[in-house]
């Protein structure tokens, strides 16, 4: 997702989703980019180890990544890659994956039916064979949706969405709903016109929202 963000930075105002690019911060202050004093003065081990770790393994993803640029591909900073992959980190939300849309599944069942029916005429087949075909379609693509969603995630940035900020006092919910092909966004709080919303970003200890998002709060979990 950070690759896709950068290739579409890099077409400025001719990506389709300019807008929210020019919206994102140009950079996060996470720990990831502070030097070894600036570490040492969190003054607790566990997560100046956490965030070493995390500053290992992306360089090493940098590193590769910069290795298999492409000729004519132009560099890419390391300035370029944190960019990306901090806002990805900080703002994408996850789900069950669920292939197609439910509007691509529907535009797809009336291309097989058309053509499962023109073929049944062309072939003279008897209408009980062409219906078990196109059921056996149809429990393949509900089986899929069940089973093989359940094993892979989907990410997405959601414009809006994901510049709320956080409290962990706060009930919400952000989720996928099927058959709208919508995010919606839910949450068990009431808020007043002009009033700032809210969001959790999970349960979370200090110590990860300071590393992932830069940010720690009093009193929050």
């Amino acid at each position: 997702m950070g690759v896709l963000l950068l290739r579409e930075r890099s077409k400025a105002r001719g990506s389709p989703v300019w807008g929210y690019i020019e919206q994102l911060p140009d950079s996060i202050d996470t720990p990831v980019r502070w030097e070894a004093a600036e570490l040492e003065q969190l003054q607790y081990q566990p997560a100046i180890d956490e965030i070493r770790q995390q500053q290992a393994s992306w360089r090493q993803q940098y590193d590769k990544f910069a290795a298999a640029l492409q000729p004519g591909a132009g560099p890419c900073s390391w300035e370029d890659f944190l960019w990306a992959v901090e806002n990805v980190r900080s703002r994408a939300f996850s789900g069950p994956y669920t292939g197609s849309s439910v509007g691509e599944k529907a535009r797809t069942l009336g291309l097989l039916l058309a053509a499962g029916g023109g073929y049944t005429l062309w072939a003279h087949l008897p209408l009980e064979q062409a219906l078990n075909g196109l059921i056996s379609v149809l429990v393949f693509n509900i089986m899929y949706d069940l089973l093989i969603s359940q094993k892979l995630k989907w990410y997405a940035l959601c414009p809006v969405v994901d510049a709320i900020n956080h409290n962990s006092l706060v009930e919400s919910d952000v989720q996928f709903e099927y058959f709208q092909d919508q995010f919606v966004l839910s949450t068990k709080s009431a808020y007043a016109k002009g009033q700032q919303v809210f969001i959790s970003y999970g349960s979370q200890a200090n110590g990860s929202l300071l590393q992932y998002y830069g940010f720690t709060g009093t009193g929050w979990r």
